[in-house]
């Protein structure tokens, strides 16, 4: 009763059917403080009216002195911010449903004395947001969702989840299905509590999505589904073939959903506008170096943002030459990013050389090659059993292979090529596999290390050396190629750019421990340094 109660509050008062995100940039360039004092004009924010609004703003201390910062709107104080030295913080804060922003009203940032800096200015009815297949807001602790459940249906929702069988996990029979459940459920549940009480106990309130909430009903109760799943399939003999295919083909059947899992959520990025291109991840803060030829084409840019490495291989595809002078400009890093060329080329072919249709097919082309990939992968592990499904899904849903989709990054497209060169090896085709790896160094230069592979003696023979050179000059050619135009074009290759994550082994291992550990030591838990601690724990457990 005590669950069925939780889901059905949660349901009425924090699932949204529809949200509209509204967010206005109002600063995007640093503001440096003058007499200590940065003041902004607001202009109009007539859409938020009626709405808690959320005010983001990102501060950097660029002295060795701590200031205190005090945040103001039309005279009245939001917020005191201690603003420790050499630090650059993110403060949120709220204004209530009657404090409305008008336009012309002053924003005024102060502290007692200068070498400060306002770097962002955002307003906005959310703090942030999730998409895909868990989608939610967050919100100021005040605001109230759009379209809330109706009370009769909360109370039909409430009564169907009283009355289905109470069910303990230990009835599902599947071993695998039980843990994944006892591991699941309890997550589940504390997320769910947390949504339901996160006004109550901070600034924020956290809205759901029906479908999230659909998704984490059925996770809870799980059990109970399976039981009455049971008891309908009993007694509808009419059902008992169409159940009996289900199980035939279970494990196919976990592979489609998980095809169609991938392909929703990626089609949760799609705007009518600006198409996958929120995939590419432009960041207005490389905008106006951009190229001519893409900032004259409509595509999504990230506010407030530098964007993710993504946009600077769009902009190669958009001119995969690079006879544009402005290119080198266009790059953060052009002797590192120019070298890896092969995907930009492929998107300049697919989009015809114009670069509306470049940019879409370079956002694109990374969900065909993870769809090519998953196929490949199935080589190896066929949808036969559970375990073969869970490598395969374990291979495809990495963190690196979906963020190589999500920011439109070369590594899960080399993987595709590496995976051919595999197959070769196994079919008996070194040639075809040592053109691949060739042509997968043009993705990504540490690629060529697969060479060793190429070179290793297998079965009682050894390889011949002049057959061992043939091979070397296809793996190392293409890239020696491509190196050898960058050159006589007068861009910048010499340079070992990327040559910092190279170290004699375990020096870089030790080294990286005591930089995290000693910013940890100096920025705390909040800073960066902790994802770094928990990588390194992971690699050493």
């Amino acid at each position: 009763m005590l669950l069925a109660g939780l889901c059905a509050f949660v349901l009425h008062a924090r699932v949204y059917d529809d949200f509209e995100r509204l967010r206005f940039p109002i600063v995007r360039t640093e503001r440096t403080a003058s007499l200590g004092a940065v003041v902004v004009t607001l202009p109009d924010l007539s859409r938020l009216s009626g709405q808690p609004a959320a005010i983001i703003l990102r501060l950097a201390n660029n002295v060795s002195a701590l200031r205190d910062v005090r945040v103001a709107l039309g005279g009245a104080t939001l917020a005191d911010v201690p603003l420790a030295p050499g630090r650059q913080v993110r403060v949120d804060l709220s204004l209530p449903e009657g404090g409305a922003v008008s336009e012309g009203d002053s924003f005024e940032v102060t502290s007692d004395g200068d070498g400060w800096s306002l770097t962002s200015l955002e307003i906005a009815n959310i703090h942030g947001f999730s998409q895909g297949l868990i989608e939610f807001v967050v919100v100021p602790a005040s605001a109230r969702a759009s379209n809330r459940v109706g009370g009769l249906v909360t109370l039909l929702v409430f009564v169907i989840l009283l009355v289905l069988p109470v069910s303990s996990f230990r009835i599902v029979k599947n071993r695998v299905l039980r843990t994944a459940h006892m591991v699941m459920a309890p997550l589940v549940l504390l997320f769910l509590t947390a949504v339901l009480l996160a006004p109550l106990v901070s600034d924020y309130a956290v809205f759901l999505a029906t479908h999230t909430f659909i998704l984490c009903t059925m996770v809870l109760y799980y059990p109970a589904l399976e039981r009455t799943a049971a008891i309908v399939r009993h007694s509808s003999p009419a059902l008992r073939p169409m159940w009996t295919l289900v199980r035939s083909r279970r494990v196919q059947l976990l592979y489609l959903v998980s095809l169609v899992l991938f392909i929703a959520s990626i089609a949760g990025f799609h705007e009518p506008e600006y198409g996958l291109t929120s995939l590419i991840r432009f960041g207005d803060q490389f905008q106006d170096q951009a190229l001519p030829a893409v900032r004259a084409v409509p595509h999504h840019v990230m506010e407030n943002s530098s964007g993710y490495d993504g946009q600077f291989y769009a902009q190669l595809a958009v001119d995969p030459l690079l006879l544009d002078p402005a290119i080198d400009d266009a790059l953060d890093v052009p002797t590192y990013r120019a070298r890896r060329i092969l995907f930009s080329w492929t998107a300049f072919l697919l989009g015809l050389g114009q670069p509306r249709f470049v940019l879409h097919a370079y956002a694109m082309q990374n969900i065909v090659f993870w769809l090519l990939l998953a196929l490949l992968i199935s080589h190896w592990f066929p949808p036969r059993d559970l375990q073969s499904f869970c490598l395969w899904f374990g291979c495809m849903f990495s963190h690196g292979v979906i963020i190589s989709v999500r920011w439109a990054l070369p590594d899960g497209p080399s993987m595709l090529l590496l995976a051919l060169a595999v197959l070769s090896i196994e079919r008996g085709r070194p040639l075809r596999a040592t053109c691949l790896v060739g042509l997968s160094g043009l993705a990504k230069d540490i690629n060529l290390l697969w060479i060793a592979v190429l070179i290793e003696p297998h079965g009682a023979h050894r390889p011949r050396w002049p057959v061992v050179c043939v091979r070397v000059l296809l793996v190392a050619g293409p890239l020696s190629v491509w190196m050898f135009y960058l050159w006589i074009g007068n861009h910048e290759v010499r340079s070992l750019v990327g040559d910092s994550n190279f170290a004699a082994p375990f020096t870089g291992y030790v080294t990286q421990w005591s930089i995290t550990l000693s910013e940890l030591r100096e920025d705390g838990w909040a800073s960066f340094a902790r994802f770094s601690l928990l990588t390194l724990v992971s690699l050493t457990t």
